[in-house]
């Protein structure tokens, strides 16, 4: 049994066990990401695939039993275990069904505790999302070379795939968005055939994957020109978020994080126009906890790894983002996204 699974562990009495479904927190605790799920005991730890990924879990899963599913889920269970700890917010109802039987109890609280464990990165996690974030640096420094009238939003989606896979990650870790001058005033615009023009401001928000682990960064840049009211908005935008990534430090509360940059957003005239939270964690998925918005009640701390991205959109018009991966450390933040954040005039 590993670290993590002793901690999870650490807490049941002997007649309980976590019932662990959600692919994200299968492959967190087990570095499994084929299909299966895991019971963890106060002193075992099993993986439960099937026969295509028997051999793949048995080399990756380590201090795993596994099991075959084909054997039967009850034959698997020891027969003392009457409490199931499961991922409310992942079993469906389905797999409720499924998976109960006569004298077992199904108790919330499985995600919410391994949830505590995800929230704060170990130093090898820390290391895969940096090599993450530098692969996709990287990548967009080729496709920025890309960015001119008459390049469409598409093809630039496609060349920033095609190189993060050819530095080593596993793919993209959220549907890569190019928005382009009208289409940048829609924060998750999808990738359209339209082509880039005289100046557009275009809106990239990118990530890729490396050993199971996502990076997240936005920058904005302007094709050809920028007019008097983009360059307001750009400068307006990058003041809250530098401003905001001054306050990500240990204890800090994350809505007190978000206000600092909506308080800037807002006195420049702009705060209807920024309508999402600030920021949001990132490890094995995209997005996760904790949560840099003016309702979360989340306190910052050490090795957290969180976004800052404000941004501004007039609809129809054009829209400005500028999102940085950092990690909390102390005092400060560390850094992950470097790539300048001065307006690029392409």
């Amino acid at each position: 049994m590993n670290g993590r699974c002793k901690k999870l562990a650490r807490t049941l009495r002997e007649d309980e066990a976590f019932f662990v479904t959600s692919p994200a927190n299968v492959f967190y605790l087990s570095g499994f990401s084929g299909e299966g799920m895991l019971l963890i005991a106060p002193d075992e730890a099993v993986l439960i695939t099937d026969f295509r990924y028997i051999e793949d879990a048995q080399t990756r899963a380590e201090g795993f039993a596994v099991e075959d599913i084909a054997r039967g889920i009850w034959q698997i269970v020891p027969e003392h275990i009457h409490t199931f700890y499961i991922e409310e917010e992942h079993m469906t109802v389905a797999q409720l069904r499924k998976y109960g039987r006569p004298g077992l109890r199904l108790a919330d609280g499985g995600g919410k505790a391994i949830g505590a464990l995800r929230l704060f990165k170990e130093p090898g996690e820390v290391e895969k999302i940096t090599k993450a974030a530098d692969i996709a640096t990287a990548a967009f420094e080729r496709v920025i070379d890309l960015m001119k009238a008459g390049v469409s939003e598409r093809e630039l989606a496609l060349e920033f795939e095609y190189q993060v896979k050819r530095a080593g990650a596993s793919g993209v870790s959220f549907d890569t968005i190019v928005a382009s001058g009208p289409n940048s005033s829609m924060p998750h615009a999808s990738v359209s055939s339209r082509t880039l023009q005289q100046g557009d401001f275009v809106t990239m928000d990118f990530g890729c994957v490396y050993e199971g682990y996502c990076s997240d960064m936005t920058r904005t840049v302007a094709i050809g020109s920028v007019s008097g009211e983009q360059k307001r908005v750009y400068d307006t935008v990058l003041k809250a978020q530098l401003a905001a990534l001054d306050a990500v430090k240990s204890g800090a509360s994350c809505a007190a994080v978000d206000a600092v940059a909506r308080g800037i957003i807002t006195d420049a005239g702009y705060g209807d126009a920024f309508g999402h939270a600030l920021g949001h964690g990132v490890g094995v998925q995209i997005h996760e906890e904790p949560r840099l918005s003016a309702r979360s009640a989340q306190t910052l701390g050490d090795g957290m790894v969180v976004t800052v991205e404000p941004g501004i959109y007039l609809a129809g018009k054009f829209g400005v983002r500028i999102e940085d991966l950092v990690v909390v450390n102390g005092e400060k933040a560390v850094n992950l996204s470097h790539f300048t954040k001065e307006l690029l005039i392409l």
